[in-house]
């Protein structure tokens, strides 16, 4: 099982504690920090704490490389979780942020129909390539159709 050493800032050459890859240490501070990040929190000061690799040549020497050396968080901290997919959407830019008047003067006949036909915001937006929120937008601009009314009582 690969080994790593921390060594403590304000001494250089003293090592402060070891631990294993799966997070075992004897250090209880580490272990708590440890603890911690794989719960999913930790403050960015734990998270950027240096950690070098215990590689050692035959005669005792550590002989690790800068470029072998990660970060605690890299170790033990969750990875971000994407929320949601993108797939089959099309992205937003400036160029297809907002419509013109005229896409949406062209475009009111089909949306008054599938309003009709009982269709949701959501569905048209996709259907016609923009968020909802555009739509909603350009219905309050171009007064495209008439908003669902809750029915009254």
């Amino acid at each position: 099982m690969k080994k790593y050493l921390i060594f403590d800032p304000a001494q250089p050459g003293v090592i402060w504690a070891e631990f294993l890859a799966n997070g075992e240490t004897e250090h209880v501070v580490l272990r708590n920090v440890i603890f911690f990040m794989r719960g999913g929190k930790f403050t960015e000061k734990g998270y950027a704490i240096q950690c070098v690799p215990d590689i050692r040549d035959r005669n005792g020497s550590l002989i690790t490389k800068k470029k072998d050396c990660v970060k605690l968080g890299e170790l033990f901290a969750p990875k971000k979780k994407n929320r949601g997919s993108n797939a089959g959407l099309i992205q937003i830019s400036e160029k297809n942020r907002y419509k013109g008047k005229v896409d949406w003067e062209r475009e009111r006949t089909a949306i008054g129909k599938w309003i009709n036909d009982g269709a949701s915001v959501s569905k048209i937006a996709r259907w016609l390539g923009v968020s909802p929120s555009t739509l909603s937008k350009a219905n309050k601009r171009f007064d495209l159709y008439r908003p669902k009314q809750p029915p009254c009582k």
